[in-house]
């Protein structure tokens, strides 16, 4: 097993080399030519791709089923070539690759050192969304990160994610660590649409019942912390829009913490999937969100 860690590693970090080479509008075009081919000769959890599209879309044809797929996987492949390139992109052309209306948002809530939580999603780039967002503002986002099977190829990747700034903070770390960021007056990032645990919260999501993880609303509910959504959402020029709005904690109703945690979360999915209606193509399809 150590061996393949390390031949696996060896072989990303040639990948990685070679789009330092090609630069990065060239590695976007290699991009889509690499996903026209593991679509049609290599297909990766394409048969979860199709499943979760025809529960999400029932009224679609399987002629524009595939057409979302098949531009899902230049989504998805392109967004994990960004990051390989980013050891070997300069601030200024990230800098470069987004635009934001609604930035002030962050720089606001952060200015009240209550703590703040941004919950974005596997949708546009979110990689390229939380490293602008800190690159940005100059101010340190904590992002929360689900380590890879390859414990070199996480660090690696962990190590590509602070460069611009930015703290990782591995899924599983302790809450104690977490709430003394937001006691601090720190930004913590998290993507909010993985798969929950089966007998956890249950919220509705593109019309189907869709089990979430409710750690980080009970955390901003508990701490009365600001609270931001932010949808990364890829133009057609391959660069990005970022989105953001606030779900203010006094207008979750109910006396009880867990009421409240729902509604947080069901708010967060609605602002989701008002985007993935929009672009479906731009979610992450690959995960089996409604396995149970």
């Amino acid at each position: 097993m150590h061996i393949r860690d390390k031949i696996e590693f060896f072989l990303f970090l040639s990948l990685s080399k070679f789009f330092s080479i090609l630069k990065l509008k060239r590695t976007r075009k290699f991009a889509k030519l690499f996903a026209l081919f593991v679509y049609y000769c290599v297909p990766i959890r394409k048969k979860i791709v199709f499943s979760n599209l025809q529960k999400a879309f029932p009224s679609l044809s399987a002629k524009e089923i595939s057409m979302i797929a098949k531009k899902n996987y230049f989504n998805i492949i392109l967004t994990f070539f960004e990051l390989m390139y980013f050891p070997y992109m300069k601030k200024e052309e990230l800098l470069t690759l987004a635009e934001c209306d609604e930035l002030k948002l962050v720089i606001e809530k952060y200015n009240e050192r209550k703590g703040l939580i941004l919950i974005t999603g596997h949708y546009g780039s979110w990689e390229i969304g939380a490293a602008w967002v800190g690159a940005k503002t100059n101010i340190p986002m904590y992002v929360m990160a689900k380590p890879q099977r390859n414990r070199y190829v996480t660090e690696w990747i962990n190590k590509a994610r602070e460069k611009f700034g930015n703290k990782v903070v591995p899924l599983g770390v302790s809450v104690r660590e977490i709430y003394s960021v937001i006691k601090n007056g720190g930004l913590i990032g998290v993507v909010g649409d993985q798969r929950g645990p089966k007998e956890g919260l249950r919220v509705n999501f593109l019309g189907n019942e869709t089990a979430v993880y409710s750690g980080t609303a009970q955390i901003a509910i508990k701490t009365n912390c600001p609270i931001l959504v932010g949808l990364i959402e890829r133009k057609a020029d391959l660069n990005y829009k970022i989105f953001l709005y606030e779900i203010n904690p006094l207008s979750l109703q109910g006396e009880r913490t867990d009421d409240k945690v729902k509604m947080l979360n069901q708010k967060y999915f609605n602002l989701l999937e008002k985007h993935v209606k929009e672009h479906p193509e731009q979610w992450f399809w690959m995960h089996k969100i409604w396995k149970y």
